[in-house]
């Protein structure tokens, strides 16, 4: 899918409890499924694959609304620096717009692509925003935009190669394009032996897996074609305490957060003041050990998302 290089192949049991086949390239290191899941993410099933499945609650419209407000407030910091008065943002896989609604408060001109017609009609009906169901209305639209973002989403997009040159063309000059997308050297998946996450890790609706190699070949197939300055990192997001947990009970936990947790903060609140000298270097202890865990990670290329962007010059 990628560089048309050799693929392996092996079976791996999903989330959902499923067996499938997993393809990999090794020449990139990019693995994907080779089966269709459109009418899954059409039909409203990806909580019950990512969720459901693995024992996790569903959250209802308004605490998931109000969970992907709090992180979505985290993306606005990282990536909105500068004025987008009036700038049309274009959110791909914007589930009940969130994301969508705080770039609205900033005074930018969102919009949303979600295939899920439900969600798509929420953010239509309810936040007032428009919101398409194809990429395809959008280039009819001849719209284009200043920031492309997709958050999670990469991962759903069976040729992604033809896709990102699409979202490129819709791009301003010198717009870019956000993707967050999970990594598919994990550390709690490769450097753990932990079976239960490698059971975890693979989602029915997720049928593509990067590691940054595989984006740096995505990227240079995009450049053949366009000009755009590429910049791919590495964040980990899940803190020592999540692995620990994987660890101890071979099961995932509700955070809340997509690719993430606040379980130091949580750890931090259950102590009392009681000694507060003692209690204090424990809280800097806890906070330190996170994140010196967190960081060599990220120095490795390790973390758990892959920050990939590209710019067009």
């Amino acid at each position: 899918m990628l560089c048309n290089g050799k693929t392996d192949f092996k079976d791996v049991i999903l989330r959902s409890g499923e067996n499938f086949m997993v393809y990999s390239c090794i020449k990139c290191n990019f693995e994907f499924f080779d089966y269709n899941n459109k009418s899954a993410l059409q039909s409203d099933k990806l909580d019950d694959t990512r969720l459901l499945s693995s024992g996790l609650n569903i959250p209802s419209i308004q605490l998931d609304f109000e969970n992907g407000t709090r992180q979505s407030r985290s993306y606005i910091e990282q990536f909105i620096y500068e004025p987008i008065i009036e700038e049309k943002i274009l959110e791909i896989g914007c589930s009940n717009g969130y994301f969508l609604k705080l770039l609205c408060d900033l005074d930018a001109a969102p919009y949303g692509l979600e295939i899920n017609e439900s969600r798509a009609q929420f953010v239509r009906d309810e936040l007032g925003l428009p919101c398409y169901s194809s990429l395809g209305k959008i280039e009819e639209d001849q719209l284009q935009f200043k920031k492309i973002f997709m958050f999670y989403t990469l991962e759903y997009i069976p040729e992604p190669v033809e896709y990102i040159m699409r979202l490129i063309k819709i791009l301003d000059s010198s717009g870019e394009l956000i993707v967050v997308t999970p990594n598919l050297d994990d550390v709690l998946k490769n450097d753990w032996d932990i079976p239960a996450y490698e059971e975890f890790f693979y989602e029915k609706c997720s049928i593509c897996y990067y590691s940054i190699n595989a984006l740096k070949v995505l990227g240079s197939k995009v450049k053949k074609t366009f000009n755009v300055e590429i910049k791919i990192t590495t964040e980990q997001g899940y803190s020592l305490f999540n692995h620990v947990n994987w660890l101890l009970n071979e099961r995932p936990i509700t955070t809340g957060i997509v690719g993430g947790d606040n379980l130091p903060n949580k750890i931090i609140k259950t102590f009392s003041d009681h000694r507060p000298q003692f209690v204090k270097n424990i809280k800097h202890l806890i906070r330190n050990i996170d994140a010196d865990y967190k960081a060599l990670i990220e120095q490795n290329g390790l973390g758990n998302r892959i920050i990939f962007r590209m710019k067009k010059l």
